[in-house]
């Protein structure tokens, strides 16, 4: 039974519980394997260490569906400006190269997506270096843009 909507009222939580923000997840996991077909994930985490084996940055993130989401990319300041965000994207990259969808996707559809994952990364990658470098920037824009 659906609830009415004069029942259900939206609420601003930021110091939302875990469990809270996984049902949120959850569902939109059930919502999008039912839709897809598409019920094979997986989850990436890479991670930059140095000698100690203390973490210096990493990337974390999933693959599904053929799709790259990166949730976290950091590094500390000292290991900024010698590539490493760079070999993290593209071991990301790899990654969800090898996590070929299975299900409804067509071929364009798979070549489609590996194109904006690459313009993303690409584009955010030099939104950053441009920050680096004192060009005055906000915020680091998100592009959903597709190539033909």
């Amino acid at each position: 039974m659906q609830p009415d909507s004069e029942d259900l009222s939206i609420f601003s939580e930021p110091g939302a519980m875990a469990d809270e923000i996984g049902a949120v997840r959850e569902g939109l996991y059930r919502f999008n394997f039912a839709v897809t077909g598409l019920t094979e994930h997986q989850n990436i985490a890479l991670f930059v260490r140095d000698r100690a084996r203390t973490i210096q940055g990493g990337l974390l993130g999933t693959v599904w569906g053929g799709w790259l989401h990166i949730t976290d990319l950091w590094l500390a300041e000292e290991c900024r400006g010698r590539g490493l965000g760079r070999q993290l994207l593209a071991k990301a990259s790899a990654k969800r190269c090898r996590a070929e969808p299975v299900g409804r996707s067509s071929a364009r559809s798979t070549s489609r997506r590996r194109t904006s994952t690459v313009v993303s990364a690409t584009k955010c990658m030099r939104r950053s270096q441009a920050t680096r470098r004192g060009t005055p920037t906000t915020t680091c824009e998100r592009y959903s843009e597709v190539r033909q």
